[in-house]
């Protein structure tokens, strides 16, 4: 048999094992964790719907005390960086609500907490925190612009 001859029916042969292996590669991607189950129950347990929400009613001076802020100091604050900070939800997933962007980054400013423990108390991937304290400083530093030398 000639050289050409050869590689054909090695190429025949080689196809279909080849279509099975990138079938089980593709199948392997589709179930692949996106968000991990624990951060997916942000809204019932993570801190800015549970301990925040209660101090921000029950307890306002150890409010001030956690984030250096009063509750109305922090609703202004909000209210002025909200357009700037809050992204739309996708099909794929719910926007970090920009309440607990705003927590999280006074957290980390006040605390020097590391990622790690702000994402188990926030519900919160390191990655995303990474991204979103650059944004809201950023966004405080716009509003308060005005104000600053």
């Amino acid at each position: 048999m000639d050289r050409k001859k050869i590689i054909r029916k090695s190429i025949k042969l080689l196809i279909p094992l080849l279509v099975e292996e990138l079938t089980e590669l593709l199948a392997q991607e589709k179930s692949r964790i996106w968000t991990r189950p624990w951060i997916l129950r942000r809204p019932e347990l993570g801190a800015t719907n549970t301990i925040f929400s209660e101090l921000q009613l029950e307890d306002p001076d150890e409010f001030r005390a956690l984030l250096r802020m009063t509750v109305e100091n922090f609703n202004t604050l909000l209210e002025n960086i909200t357009s700037m900070i809050q992204r739309e939800d996708t099909v794929l997933r719910e926007a970090i609500p920009a309440r607990t962007k705003l927590q999280v980054a006074l957290c980390y400013i006040v605390t020097g907490i590391s990622y790690r423990y702000l994402q188990a108390f926030y519900r919160i991937s390191r990655a995303a925190i990474s991204l979103l304290i650059p944004e809201v400083m950023e966004a405080i530093y716009t509003y308060l612009e005005s104000y600053l030398k």
